[in-house]
């Protein structure tokens, strides 16, 4: 479980406590919201049974629990009820969310809900899309995360999530703005918010279209947010986990 919690989330923040869940991402905030009073058995479809897990899966939430830093969630899509987990986030049941980055785990057991859960899909990012503009099929609940990313206009004076990469050995240890989405957020880790932003710039694939950063400012996901503070190059939190750029204490307006 260990090669495998750092597999998942390698970019993910330390939480306290031990368990052999795998170390959630600092993305969502902290909720509670009941505690399971019996096992259900897990449904699956045939598609979601294979060794290759869905990149995503929507819909309503009939159970839900917090541990070891993750929220856990009974969730009907529509064609089944599946088990996932995330980073704790606020869940309520009948709330409607989606699990986007998914690692499927078989025959899993959590040593901190003493259970076990024939199948479960642990999640990079959950999503609660309760009171948004969503629709009643699986298939359009479990839409792409990235699809609320668009190509932003930058603020004035301001850069791009790209430039702010590309252009890292000028800009570290100055004042930056960057106006963009909030695609990820955690409250109160490390008695701090964090904030994942994107504004259509930049590659995945090189890393240059994600940046985050903390604040005392709460927003969720979806938020147009102006974003300024100073730039800090090669943060390391210990353990492995190291941001190539990160913005700490920024000043963050919603839009």
């Amino acid at each position: 479980m260990k090669l495998f919690s750092i597999a998942l989330f390698v970019s993910a923040l330390l939480f306290a406590g031990c368990s052999n869940e795998p170390h959630p991402t600092p993305e969502t905030s902290v909720a509670t919201s009941g505690h399971p009073t019996s096992s259900p058995t897990v449904a699956v479809t045939a598609d979601s049974a294979k060794p290759s897990a869905p990149s995503k899966l929507g819909g309503s939430v009939i159970e839900t629990m917090n541990s070891g830093g993750y929220t856990y969630a009974l969730v009907d899509t529509g064609d089944a009820t599946v088990w996932t987990a995330g980073p704790e986030t606020p869940v309520a049941v009948g709330d409607v969310v989606i699990a986007s980055g998914l690692m499927e785990m078989v025959g899993f057991h959590s040593n901190t809900l003493e259970r076990d859960f024939e199948t479960i899909y642990f999640a990079s990012i959950l999503s609660n899309r309760t009171g948004g503009p969503v629709q009643t099929d699986s298939v359009a609940l479990a839409m792409d995360l990235d699809d609320v990313t668009n190509a932003l206009a930058k603020a004035e004076g301001g850069y791009t999530v790209e430039e702010i990469f590309t252009k890292k050995d000028e800009l570290v240890g100055k004042e930056v703005v960057i106006r963009a989405n909030v695609v990820k957020f955690s409250a109160d880790i490390m008695s701090t918010n964090w904030i994942h932003i994107q504004d259509g710039s930049g590659s995945a694939e090189n890393k240059t279209n994600d940046l985050t950063i903390t604040t005392d400012v709460t927003a969720a996901i979806g938020d147009v947010v102006t974003v300024s503070g100073t730039l800090t190059a090669d943060k390391d939190f210990g353990y492995g986990y190291k941001y190539a750029l990160i913005i700490e204490n920024a000043t963050v307006t919603v839009e």
